[in-house]
């Protein structure tokens, strides 16, 4: 993704934005991260960053200071420190964003400094270098036995390059030749080990943008428009045109729009916007997915307890519907006494229901009598049993659904507060108190809106639609709603529960579809074709006594099939 032809594209881009600016504060703030706070007619604030997970340089709106300096932070702002960027430029087919600047030393003599941002994934790194080159400080250092030498007072030189072409360089003579040599190596490939400065990402888009995969052969794409392609997406770096692009799900990004995974990708304005958002949101995914950990332990967890009680219970349900064989076996012992010898071990009697003799095994330390009420006592057993299973089954499938319920609000919870409310929750049904309790249900229902507020969007037609984010919201949103306002659930799978705001008057068809299709896409079949949405009067919809958070049972309702996809012309309120 980050790749040579990307860091060119965005050298150029920084060269504009920085050119003429004045560095005014430098702060460290993090392990690899740097900030400079710039001047140059408006305030800036540019990220350096030379993280592993997320090496870039961007524009950020805002920064936690720290409270003390590093060393390398007090190099920095010697050097730095009231100096102008003069350039930004990437180092040609490297991931390189040399930043260069003139200022003046202790004695007011005009010196220039460069700041080499090297982004390359666990190899990342920031060195600032004299006018000469000469390495002054770096995040990482190494000693003379590599290689490639990064010591204070060694000459500064990138990486050696490998044995490839430069994209930029190469004409279409030779890329055919070279297509021609490798026609049977996959596209992807071919574009990958012979140019520099390409990322597998790229390499993929300009063979899927050829012929439609992004694994063909080079014969299959066919090495003219192979051509086409690859021309089209170095040219538009050359000629600075661009097209900043986030894939659907934040899977990849580049500087041209990906068409390999599909509608549904964002195109932030710029590159730097591009990075910021796309490691902002790794960021917080990750942050989320640290502070869910406990969550997600519990709740998967209880969810494999649970599943594997019910399936030991469904297990001993079967065994029960066996309890008619010993009442018929008593019924025909009865009918047979007379024939019967004591301390037989089994009787061979007629059965009048099969109309076939059949062979009761019985136990010959009791009489034939004792044998009868041995099975009447297993058949009564077993029925007891049986009508048991039943309350002790539909307990276990609605704590299965409250869980996966759970599971599905912890899925597309996007903040702290919303975790926060998901923990609150668990805390309050069992699951997370202290020792091992059993859960219990809610004994009382959510009479006051929980910490955190629930999504609220209008429809086209103007109406307000209500979406619980997870549990405690869902009764919150449906015990306050007016009984004419309508409630949607996608049928017989965990979501929101969704309430349509009528004020009393009927709502059109547009406002049902579109607020069915919220149902459908706050759910876990979100994204599905035809999901299945029922809809009813607040009226019709209950909430049994003692049952866990997000529990309701409803009649006279109706079923929608929607989309379950976000409706474009829905706005949050």
């Amino acid at each position: 993704m980050l790749d040579g032809v990307f860091c060119r594209a965005l050298g150029a881009e920084l060269n504009g934005a920085l050119a003429g600016a004045r560095v005014d504060k430098i702060h460290q703030t993090g392990a690899k991260e740097l900030i400079f706070e710039l001047f140059g007619g408006d305030r800036k604030i540019l990220l350096v960053s030379a993280l592993p997970s997320a090496p870039r340089i961007c524009f950020v709106d805002s920064y936690d200071r720290p409270p003390n300096p590093t060393m390398l932070c007090m190099l920095l702002r010697k050097h730095l420190t009231g100096a102008r960027i003069t350039a930004a430029a990437a180092l040609e087919d490297e991931r390189i964003i040399k930043i260069s600047f003139s200022g003046t030393d202790e004695l007011g003599h005009p010196v220039t400094r460069a700041l080499y941002t090297e982004l390359m994934g666990k190899y990342s790194n920031v060195i600032l270098c004299g006018g000469d080159d000469r390495i002054l400080g770096a995040f990482s250092m190494s000693d003379v036995t590599d290689r490639r030498c990064i010591m204070t007072g060694a000459k500064y030189l990138p990486p050696d390059k490998q044995d490839k072409l430069s994209p930029f360089n190469v004409s279409e003579d030779v890329f055919l030749r070279l297509a021609s040599e490798h026609s049977d190596m996959a596209s992807d490939s071919f574009l990958l080990q012979s140019f520099l400065g390409f990322s597998p990402v790229t390499s993929r888009e300009i063979a899927f943008r050829a012929c439609g995969q992004t694994d063909a052969a080079v014969a299959e794409a066919g090495a003219r428009r192979l051509w086409e392609c690859f021309s089209d997406a170095v040219d538009r770096v050359r000629g600075g045109r661009v097209s900043p692009c986030i894939s659907a799900g934040g899977k990849a990004f580049s500087y041209m729009e990906l068409t390999q995974y599909g509608e549904g990708s964002r195109h932030p304005d710029t590159l730097c916007d591009l990075l910021r958002d796309y490691y902002s949101e790794k960021a917080l995914f990750s942050e989320l997915r640290r502070l869910s950990a406990d969550i997600n332990r519990v709740v998967s967890g209880n969810r494999t307890r649970i599943e594997k009680k019910l399936s030991a219970r469904l297990a001993e349900l079967d065994d029960c519907s066996k309890k008619d064989t010993f009442r018929r076996r008593g019924d025909l012992i009865t009918a047979n006494l007379y024939r019967i010898p004591n301390g037989a071990s089994a009787a061979s009697v007629f059965d009048y229901e099969t109309g076939e003799e059949t062979v009761i095994p019985l136990d010959s330390r009791l009489s034939p009598a004792r044998n009868a009420q041995r099975m009447y006592a297993k058949y009564s057993k077993l029925k007891r049993a049986e009508e048991h299973l039943h309350t002790l089954i539909a307990s276990d499938r609605a704590e299965l659904d409250y869980v996966m319920s759970v599971e599905d609000a912890l899925s597309r919870a996007r903040t702290r507060r919303e975790l926060d409310e998901i923990r609150t929750e668990l805390s309050e049904v069992g699951y997370l108190s202290s020792g091992h309790a059993k859960p219990s249900g809610s004994k009382k229902p959510a009479k006051k809106l929980p910490a955190g507020a629930p999504l609220v969007f209008r429809t086209t037609d103007g109406l307000k639609v209500t979406v619980g984010r997870n549990n405690r919201q869902n009764d919150y949103i449906t015990q306050s709603a007016e009984k004419t306002d309508i409630w949607f659930h996608v049928r017989k799978s965990p979501g929101s529960h969704v309430v349509l705001s009528t004020g009393g008057e009927e709502p059109t068809d547009r406002d049902y579809t579109e607020s069915a299709m919220l149902a459908a896409f706050y759910s876990s079949v979100r994204g599905a074709q035809n999901a299945e949405v029922d809809y009813t009067y607040i009226r019709f919809v209950k909430k049994p006594s003692g049952s866990k958070p997000g529990f309701v049972t409803y009649d006279k309702y109706y079923t929608a099939v929607v989309n379950a996809e976000m409706p474009e012309v829905l706005c949050e309120k």
